[in-house]
């Protein structure tokens, strides 16, 4: 299975991690995670060198759980390039962190979310960026939980 995670660098990968970490069949999955700089705008090599650090970060336990694990850095309009790279890679999932505690006008998702799940011919799972330390995500053991 292929597992695309976009991640703003805003969010609390922790999340995806936990997640991630969750699921039945991580060891054989392969899940991809991706930052997406907005455009207009220019990314300096100071952005760039902060989101290759975070989803690096994000990565490493990933990988000690022995998921195969690869990141991918994108410049353009956050939702068509996370619909465009679903579609390029044939992700089975998309796995997206939505912050609970911001709110985009009447929208709860934001606008971002809200496209790519409209857009996306995969299916797209949403969850919370605050998951707190010792909470059992649903299908893991809570033996396992920490």
């Amino acid at each position: 299975m292929k597992i695309l995670v976009p991640l703003d660098c805003a969010s609390h990968g922790q999340a995806v991690v936990q997640f991630c970490s969750s699921m039945p069949n991580v060891l054989d999955s392969i899940i991809i995670l991706t930052h997406v700089a907005p455009l207009p705008g220019s990314v300096d090599r100071g952005g760039v060198e902060r989101a290759e650090h975070y989803v690096s970060e994000i990565a490493r336990p990933l990988r000690a759980a022995g998921a195969h694990v690869l990141y991918m850095l994108r410049r353009g309009d956050p939702a068509t390039e996370i619909v465009a790279l679903a579609r390029m890679l044939e992700a089975d999932l998309i796995v997206m962190l939505a912050r609970r505690k911001q709110r985009h006008g009447d929208r709860q998702l934001g606008g971002v979310i809200e496209a790519v799940v409209l857009h996306a011919e995969q299916p797209v799972v949403t969850i919370n960026d605050v998951v707190s330390a010792g909470t059992a995500l649903p299908g893991r053991d809570e033996r396992t939980a920490a």
